[in-house]
Parts: structure tokens; sequence; C-alpha cells
């Protein structure tokens, strides 16, 4: 998603969106209906104030969705019990995760950015209005800040089963390997015992 947003104060302010869901456009679009008609500085703040707000409500909602089906995935263990995990499914959920991080990361950098521009031009027009949107900002963006460290903290508790599940994967497969050397040491122990016997029977066999 890139927003771009061309402002010519006291004239008008024009914001283009690009690869952006409809439903976001849809409450960004609401956000800005009761912005007043005179365009000045509080109205470009408030403008980028709706944009960040409509972004963190997204990324809010999509970090919540990836933590579900990795809850759902610590939820399907059974125990200590060996179960058969799906490392495909695990794979591809690890990388929809890693790319979540990756979003969040960039997104509270560059929100980083739009405070510190924001909070420069607010000394040229230190009125309450501009102040009271550039603390918004500044709230939306530590919000921001907090949800890249939830989709950090739910990236470490996949790779957390992922590892779970090679461990029990490993020590199931050397559970089976145990099975088949007990099960040929059994049957040398049986060969060595019957063989001489077997060996001497026939030795000494005659034909009837």
């Amino acid at each position: 998603m890139t927003f771009y947003v061309d402002a010519q104060l006291g004239c008008s302010i024009t914001v283009y969106c690009f690869d952006v869901e409809p439903a976001l456009q849809a409450q960004i679009v609401r956000s800005l209906l009761p912005v007043a008609s005179t365009v000045d500085l509080s109205v470009l703040l408030s403008i980028q104030q709706a944009i960040l707000q409509g972004l963190v409500s997204w990324f809010d909602d999509a970090v919540w969705r990836v933590r579900d089906f990795v809850r759902s995935v610590e939820k399907g263990r059974q125990g200590s019990q060996l179960y058969n995990t799906d490392f495909v499914y695990l794979h591809d959920l690890a990388r929809h995760t890693i790319h979540t991080v990756e979003c969040t990361e960039i997104a509270t950098d560059m929100t980083n950015q739009l405070f510190n521009s924001a909070e420069s031009m607010a000394r040229s027009d230190p009125s309450n209005e501009v102040n009271q949107h550039v603390a918004m900002i500044a709230f939306w963006a530590s919000k921001l800040k907090n949800i890249h460290r939830r989709a950090q903290a739910v990236e470490k508790r996949l790779l957390n089963e992922i590892n779970l599940s090679e461990n029990k994967a490993s020590k199931n497969i050397s559970l089976a390997m145990q099975r088949d050397s007990s099960a040929m040491k059994t049957i040398a122990i049986v060969t060595l015992v019957l063989l001489p016997p077997t060996f001497v029977s026939v030795s000494r066999s005659t034909d009837i």
C-alpha cells in the first residue's frame, strides 16, 4: 500500500492511494468527511491522522488473524504424545508470519518519520488544534509499534511450535529405528540358536 498527499495549503489537498483494499479505502474516506473546507496545516495533519488510523486498524486485524492460525497450531498438540505434523502448512504459515512482521516493521519506520515531520511542521503553527493532531499521530504511531511487537511475538511462538514439531518427529524416527534394531537383534539371536542344529540335522539326514 502506498499513499501520496499533494497539499497546497490555502487551495486544495489531494490524496492518492495505491493498492489499498476497498474496506480500508472506505474507512479512510469516512474519516476524511468531517474535514473542514479551509485547507491549512491542521487539515493536512488530520488527513495524515485519518490515513494512519486506518492503517493501524488494518494491521491490527491482520496480526490477530495470523495469531489465530498460530494459536490453532498450538491447541492442536496432544500433550506429550507424538503426532503427525503438516510441515508444509507450517512452512506456509511461517512465510505469511514473516511477511507480516516485515510489513509492520516498515510501517513503523514510516510512521516514525511521519511523526517527526508533523512535529517539525507544528513548530510553525503551534495552535491547540495542530498540537492535538500531532499528539494523535504520536498515539497511532505508538500503537503501530506495539502491533509490530505482537507480530514478532507471534513469529517466535510459531518458530517454537516448528522446533517442537521437528523434535517430536526426530523422536518418532528414533523410536522407530530402535524398534527395528530390536527386531533385527531378535532375528539374529534366533538365527544363531537354530542354525547349528539345523546344519547338523541336515548333514546327518539320509534318504528314506
